[in-house]
């Protein structure tokens, strides 16, 4: 890993003198990043300051593992759609033709956009609406927190989970990983890298 020194940069200001100095006052402040930081350093425009085809290469694995994680979950409701439909009943939020509408539907949304974004394409719009399906599934989660049921996650990833804190972690996780994503590409294409 490449460790980006600190550097000390001094500039000019005139007219204004630290106290007990005489002369022009100089402003200092340090430049640089943290090696273990999970954030990229950025430059005086507050872009990514990493070359822009390791940004674009970073941006397309982290969107690979996303998709592949998505897919896999789609896959996952596809094959076991009876467990899944049970799961989404048992949330009691809506009607059982919106349980079933749900089941038949969102594996298939799933299963796109997450073999979309593995694919790189269409990309923004795969994880705003990944974004927004884990926002859904946070709402849900926390509407049956409140009303005190104890019940299994249907998430896909792994069936035979309890709504929990735990779910409700991962799916926030989720929802950054997505949210991130898609501020990065965004950054990346306002930048013209």
């Amino acid at each position: 890993m490449r460790v980006t020194p600190r550097i000390r940069v001094s500039r000019v200001k005139k007219g204004k003198r630290r106290r007990g100095e005489k002369g022009k006052a100089y402003q200092s402040f340090v430049v640089g990043y943290f090696p273990l930081s999970p954030f990229p350093p950025k430059n005086e425009k507050g872009l990514s300051a990493l070359p822009a085809k390791t940004n674009r290469l970073l941006i397309r694995v982290f969107g690979i593992i996303l998709g592949g994680l998505f897919f896999y979950a789609g896959l996952q409701k596809h094959y076991h759609v009876y467990e899944f439909a049970e799961a989404v009943l048992a949330y009691k939020i809506g009607p059982v033709w919106l349980a079933g509408v749900v089941a038949a539907v969102l594996p298939w949304v799933e299963l796109i956009t997450g073999g979309l974004l593995v694919a790189g394409l269409k990309r923004r719009s795969c994880l705003l609406i990944i974004a927004l399906l884990m926002a859904s599934f946070l709402v849900v989660m926390l509407v049956t927190l409140a009303r005190g049921l104890n019940i299994d996650c249907g998430c896909g990833l792994f069936f035979q989970k309890q709504v929990g804190l735990v779910s409700l972690l991962e799916d926030l996780a989720l929802l950054a990983w997505a949210g991130g994503l898609y501020w990065w590409e965004l950054k990346t294409v306002a930048s013209g890298q």
